[in-house]
């Protein structure tokens, strides 16, 4: 692992040099495209329109100040938040064993989400949906998450961090051109991230009445949950740091002597790295918005006007819709776009599942 003491600090005045920092940021944008952005951005376009916008920006902002102040401390101390939920009043990390509890019940049930997820759109892709009595897209997931569980117990986290990245960045110019071709209205776009959160459906939603029977504060509450990432997430987040060596992240936990030069010392070196995070976390959510936007864009444009919703079996097939209308020739970019999504955010959420627990194991 390479020592802070041999790198330099970045400076936020090389933009050119940001994209050798962004690495956990993007690992933590894919965990989210595929369920979030891809899925619920959509979904919510067609439900609400624009109006989103608004929601899904103080949900970025809020939860890169949440990402980013963490980050930030673990750069400055050297801890992570587990070690200090460990001293927390009471009996000696009770927290941490929460939180514990709370992974091995919600794991199993998201990498199952994804995996079902993808298998059903692999099948749909390969025209096998009736294959095995219409099973087929469980044997797909299955295929899927014995290869990805593969690539995550063989593999290591710089191979992680360039496989994410190249999803990413990949994704990144394709839904930015996709946005410009579908030509929305820009003004109402502009508008909606100025907007009072939505507070009712639209009138044809009784042609969905699995959704109509949702309060519209649980159907936005769905939104905030999965839009830029959980809780794990960003746990699994400030443990990467720790590979990248920024400051005192790779360390361990700083003795209070030397806590108190960081705090004294406006010139300390592990200051200047707080840029490093800064600069991760804000092109993190930055992609994150903009995925974001593209898809309400086009669930906006383009299902709202069908009074369409992705759910059930069409959470992924109904999107397919937003290059179609380009042409027909490019429906199989967007689902082979789609299935890298989703096996991006289910290559992510296994990934995160051994890094939250390796950290678990380490509160002192």
């Amino acid at each position: 692992m390479t020592s802070a003491d041999t790198l330099q600090a970045p400076s936020l005045r090389q933009p050119r040099a940001w994209i050798v920092i962004f690495g956990p940021g993007a690992i933590i944008a894919s965990l989210t495209i595929g369920s979030g952005e891809l899925v619920f951005s959509s979904r919510g376009g067609a439900l609400f329109g624009y109006d989103l916008l608004s929601t899904f920006l103080v949900v970025c902002l809020l939860k890169w100040a949440l990402v980013f102040s963490t980050a930030r401390h673990l750069v400055l101390t050297g801890q992570h938040p587990f070690e200090r939920w460990a001293q927390l009043p009471g009996p000696r990390g009770w927290l941490p064993a929460v939180f514990l509890l709370f992974a091995v019940l919600c794991f199993p049930i998201w990498v199952a989400f994804h995996a079902g997820t993808v298998g059903t759109l692999t099948a749909s892709m390969t025209g096998t949906a009736s294959w095995f009595n219409s099973a087929a897209h469980t044997v797909w997931g299955f295929a899927i998450l014995t290869l990805v569980l593969w690539l995550t117990l063989s593999g290591s986290y710089e191979r992680l961090e360039r496989l994410q990245l190249i999803l990413v960045g990949s994704m990144l110019l394709l839904v930015t051109i996709s946005l410009f071709v579908l030509g929305p209205d820009w003004s109402g776009l502009l508008a909606g991230f100025f907007a009072a959160p939505p507070d009712a459906y639209p009138a044809w939603i009784g042609d969905y009445p699995e959704i109509a029977q949702r309060p519209v504060w649980l159907e936005l509450s769905t939104y905030v949950g999965v839009i830029g990432g959980s809780g794990y997430d960003y746990l699994a987040y400030v443990s990467f740091l720790r590979t990248k060596a920024w400051g005192q992240s790779n360390r361990g936990a700083a003795e209070p002597a030397e806590l108190e030069m960081i705090a004294h010392q406006t010139r300390h070196p592990h200051r200047a790295w707080i840029k490093a995070p800064l600069i991760d976390c804000t092109l993190s959510f930055a992609v994150v918005l903009v995925f974001s936007v593209v898809f309400v864009a086009c669930g906006t444009e383009v299902l709202r006007a069908q009074a369409s919703v992705p759910s059930g079996g069409t959470l992924l097939t109904l999107q397919a819709q937003f290059v179609t209308q380009i042409g027909p020739w490019f429906e199989p970019v967007y689902l082979a776009g789609a299935f890298l999504a989703m096996f991006g955010t289910l290559y992510g959420t296994t990934s995160t599942i051994g890094t939250v627990t390796r950290e678990l194991g380490t509160p002192s």
